[in-house]
């Protein structure tokens, strides 16, 4: 086998003549497999790392190469700024190297990828009348017979499929099978019985195909002009390759696209009690990196309904059985109800129904209730029900001839209707089981299934009803807990997990078909690449006092706030008050508590306006005194959500008063607790317009000259499907301390839309309030976006960042200022990027990951892309999950003409250091903890903003919204219509609007 390079210095993998046969090397020991050039920055040796040094002499060399890959893109590097290059590696900190949750994947350099698309024609019903296209389940057993079609034609090529419209396969599929006649037969069954449904297929060529010599190509390319434009395509296919294995095995259940479940004696599960089991599953994503081509692999929970994943299913009995034993419903008195909200919408498989040669028909529909008198209003003769939830000896429907003729025309649901009997009410009981043998349970324990609606119902027995396996559930607060309990582990149990079990249930094995077909090897063991720590910024308090350090943060015992109550003549809240729900024995001296911790934060208070009142008498206390005061403190009974949403949309929106509720039980601030009291007295400090602690001028760099405005955007969506508005926000610096972030917040118009409609108005609004402070406009805006998938990189650059410069263009224009410097980041939360510390490692925490301060942006990168990752902040519990940054946009960090002046500020740093540096700072900057958290402090900001909003419309109607009973199917001038009544419902008040109200 050839060595990775001949050790002469200066040769690296690439180019190393003994590593090599010729520009596009191969793996010796495996002919026709693409070369590692590394195997992720680790070694060879597979022991223990914690026998490695921090950073390997192999390592070196291949960070060495990664160096020289850059320094070769040349001047692109610094003139492209539209997805910029990654102008270098960043090199501060402590180099050590670390596992990820990454596997190299080989590949036969000759391999050819050819893409198709699977198109089924509708089916029409005897009246010409569209039947709705198979889809789920369905569709993917279509796809499966079509397999079997193509193998039977003795296709040698391996195929792989996403079972929804895409076919990956190694060669050509002949044009005489690409539009074939399928005849459907039930998942489970060898063949299709008489008479069976057909479906016409169409299979369409997508081109062009897929070289794997040309990925890697692209990958081992030194020039920086290299584009790959079937990069999408790519990656596509070789996640449906690879997800192939999961999405054909019968006991694996898929949500999504890439978290698969497998109930196997293998599988890692809890139950979550009232017929509920956690599942651990794993998820699988291709990626490219520099060099090479990977796949990312992580542990991924859900919580489903009990039931064999991916085979047979459970009857619905067993379900009810497992609810009455966990909630003893029997001793409610409303015991029904509370069990059909369990069941609602469970989707439930039947198949008592029989074709025409006696097999059986399955059936999956989602329950829409139980059987109730009020059932089939309207309906002539309607059915009998004794009472809610009767069971099937209790319910009657009417069965006569004339429903026998409409069999035909509506299918088999009228066909499970009809009996020998005629023209007669019939029982449920009776009816399925004389007509299908379903025998009901004697005691009328089970109550009747409505499949229907209450105005036509469709009454099936609970007997004849089996839970459909790989339904996600929802939770209670017990069972999210223990669910909890079972998904937050230490880094090494996960990494256990997806190296011992996870390669093996997604069929990265090389025991798999699928990728032994396709020629593809997969390492079994997680990379090694290079990270580094960089130091934590310089916090500090009132005179210039440094914070001391603490578990997770820093402590501020014993400091003051940076700076407090700016806007008192003489340092002192006189406008406060305090309002309890009922009155406690505890209040005097947990209030006394709270002023003591106020005044050691610097903020003196005078004695504070006090009320005891109902909900009805607050509202009107409040009415009456809100402009005595600038800010409340509400004591709250009980974490109650509702009170609360309420209590913020009439300080915030309707009087104008900054609200800060705590809850008054002995465990919250009762308690007389001072870190409980710390928390809360960091929201006061920043309602009112002060600053809690500021970072030192060179943990900043250029943002310490005080001309850069630093922005946090997020979208935040209602649940799928409710038609409700999305709420965007932008938050923004207003001065070089970064403290405070006042807001802006806007309805979108459409239900699920990411990018922003009135970004150039936000962005005006942010801009006029620095410009209010400081006469001028800043030279350059640094915008951190949260919430953009890679998908809408480009839909940010096109619409975002264009109408955000058009916007700051004109408003420069007028103010005979130059246009600002823009520099867009997209932080990424949704990842499955995970960093595993070595055993024994200096650098890790009590939990098992790393100390905070972990950077990553090698080894799982593109040279060619500006990213990195950044664990800026200590996990509690569990294994920490970093944050990915990628550069859209930048005019700042490279720009040398905007190098920081001041000594303290580092000049001279690579444009790489210089954002990693002011990305991790900010997290320092999050006023309302002492600690690091994990986006930057403007991302955050905008989230919790986002979620303000969002509790201002819970339980607001609109005129627009009654004009139309969906949402999602309203024109665009009753969209309009909506989002401006919305707008006006989360308007902030005028009094608060420039303030920190959403902290």
């Amino acid at each position: 086998m050839p060595q990775r390079n001949c050790g002469k210095p200066g040769h690296f993998a690439r180019e190393c003549p003994k590593g090599n046969s010729g520009s596009n090397p191969t793996l010796g020991s495996r002919p026709g497999l693409q070369q590692r050039p590394y195997d992720g920055g680790g070694t060879r040796d597979r022991g223990s790392m914690a026998t490695l040094p921090e950073t390997s002499a192999e390592m070196k060399a291949q960070i060495k190469e990664e160096d020289i890959l850059v320094e070769r893109f040349g001047d692109i590097c610094r003139t492209a700024v539209r997805l910029p290059y990654r102008p270098s590696y960043g090199t501060k900190g402590k180099q050590l190297e670390l596992r990820t949750n990454y596997f190299p994947i080989g590949m036969p350099r000759e391999l050819i990828l050819h893409r198709y698309t699977i198109k089924v024609d509708a089916r029409h019903d005897v009246n010409g009348d569209e039947l709705p296209a198979p889809k789920n389940k369905k569709l993917k057993q279509i796809i499966r017979i079509l397999l079997n079609h193509l193998e039977s034609r003795s296709l040698k090529s391996p195929i792989a499929t996403d079972f929804k419209s895409n076919l990956i396969c190694s060669g050509k599929i002949p044009q005489d099978a690409w539009n074939p006649t399928i005849k459907y037969f039930h998942e489970g069954d060898n063949a299709p019985g008489k008479d069976p449904q057909e479906y016409q297929l169409h299979i369409e060529e997508l081109l062009p195909n897929l070289h794997i010599s040309g990925l890697q190509d692209f990958l081992n390319s030194a020039g920086g002009s290299a584009r790959y434009e079937s990069k999408e395509s790519m990656l596509q296919a070789l996640n449906i390759v690879l997800g192939h294995h999961a999405k054909s095995t019968p006991t694996t259940t898929m949500v999504g696209a890439n978290r698969a479940y497998t109930d196997d004696r293998e599988t890692e599960k809890r139950s979550l009690e009232a017929g509920l089991e956690a599942i651990r599953g794993y998820f699988l994503s291709v990626r490219l990196a520099s060099f090479r081509t990977l796949v990312n692999v992580n542990v991924s929970h859900g919580a489903f309904y009990e039931a064999k994943l991916g085979a047979g299913a459970n009857p619905l009995m067993r379900l009810m059985d497992k609810i009455w034993g966990r909630y003893q419903l029997e001793e409610q008195k409303d015991n029904w109800s509370t069990l059909e909200s369990f069941v609602k919408g469970l989707k439930v498989r039947t198949s008592y129904l029989k074709d025409s040669d006696g097999n059986h028909i399955t059936q999956v529909r989602p329950i829409r209730g139980f059987s109730s008198p009020e059932d089939g209003e309207g309906q002539d003769p309607k059915p009998k029900v004794e009472m809610f939830a009767a069971p099937p000896n209790r319910v009657w429907f009417y069965l006569d001839e004339n429903d026998g003729k409409d069999v035909k025309k509506q299918g088999d649901r009228l066909k499970g209707m009809m009996g020998g009997a005629k023209n007669k009410y019939i029982s449920v009981e009776e009816y399925f089981m004389s007509k299908y043998s379903v025998e009901s349970d004697k005691n009328g324990t089970y109550p009747v299934i409505n499949f229907g609606s209450k105005k036509d119902p469709r009454y099936v027995p609970t007997e004849a009803c089996f839970v459909e396996p790989g339904q996600l559930a929802k939770l209670n607060p017990d069972q999210t807990e223990t669910m909890m309990n079972f998904a937050v582990r230490p880094p090494s149990d996960n990494k256990d997990s997806i190296e011992k079990r996870g390669l093996g249930a997604l069929g990265l094995s090389p025991i798999a078909p699928t990728t032994r077909e396709f020629g593809f090897d997969v390492d079994n063991e997680m990379i090694s690449v290079c990270g580094r720590k960089l130091k934590p910024p310089s916090v500090y308090y009132k005179g210039q006092k440094t914070a001391e350090k603490a578990p997770g943060g820093w402590n501020l015992k014993g400091n003051e706030f940076e700076a407090s109550l700016p806007n008192a003549l003489d340092n002192k809240l006189k406008r406060w008050g305090c309002l309890k729900f009922y009155d406690s024995s505890k209040y005097d001296s947990a209030m006394a508590e709270f002023r003591k911790i106020l005044r050691t934060c610097g903020i003196q208070t005078d004695e504070p306006f006090t009320a005891t009142l109902n909900e009805a008498k607050m509202r009107t206390w409040i009415q009456k005194h809100h402009e005595q005061m600038d800010i409340l403190l509400i004591i709250l009974p009980a974490k109650e959500t509702a009170l609360y949403n309420r209590m913020k949309r009439l300080g915030d929106g309707d009087k104008g008063i900054h609200t800060v509720c705590v809850i008054g039980g002995p465990k919250q601030f009762y308690k007389c607790n001072g870190t409980y009291c710390a928390n809360v007295a960091l929201k006061f400090n920043l309602k009112l317009k002060g600053t809690n602690h500021k970072l030192g001028d060179s943990d900043l760099g250029i943002i310490s000259q005080g001309k850069t405005m630093v922005v946090g955007i997020d979208v935040v969506h209602p649940s799928p499907g409710t038609g409700k508005a999305s709420v965007a926000s932008m938050v923004a610096s207003i001065d070089k301390d970064l403290a405070q972030w006042p807001v802006d917040l806007r309805v979108q118009v459409r239900e699920g839309q990411e990018m922003l409609d009135k970004i150039g108005i936000m962005l005006q609004s942010r801009l006029d309030l620095w410009a209010k402070k400081h006469g001028v406009f800043p030279e350059n805006i640094l915008v951190y976006r949260d919430g953009v998938s890679e998908s809408q990189y480009k839909q940010v650059l096109d619409t975002e960042l264009e109408e955000m410069q058009t916007t700051s263009r004109s408003l420069y224009e007028k103010a005979k200022q130059p246009r600002p410097q823009f520099t867009l980041v997209i932080v990424g939360k949704r990842h499955h990027t995970r960093f595993f510390p070595p055993e024994n490692s200096p650098h890790c925490d009590g939990n098992g990951n790393f100390e905070r301060g972990i950077v990553v942006d090698r080894g799982i990168t593109e040279a060619r892309n500006w990213d990195f990752f950044l664990q800026s902040h200590d996990a509690l519990k569990g294994t920490a999950r970093p944050a990915h940054y990628y550069v859209l946009w930048d005019e700042i960090f490279t720009n040398t003409k905007l190098e920081p002046t001041h000594k303290v500020c580092q000049p001279g740093l690579q444009p790489a250091d210089r954002l990693e540096q002011v990305t991790h700072s900010m997290c320092y900057l999050f006023g309302r903890a002492t600690k690091a958290v994990k986006i930057p402090a403007p991302v955050y900001y905008a989230d919790i903003a986002c979620e303000r909003a969002g509790r201002y419309l819970v339980g607001q109607s609109t005129d627009a919204e009654s004009t139309t009973s969906d949402n999602r199917n309203m024109t665009a001038a009753q969209r309009d219509k909506l989002c401006g009544e919305l707008q006006v419902k989360i308007k902030v008040h005028d009094r608060l609007k420039d303030d920190m109200f959403y902290i």
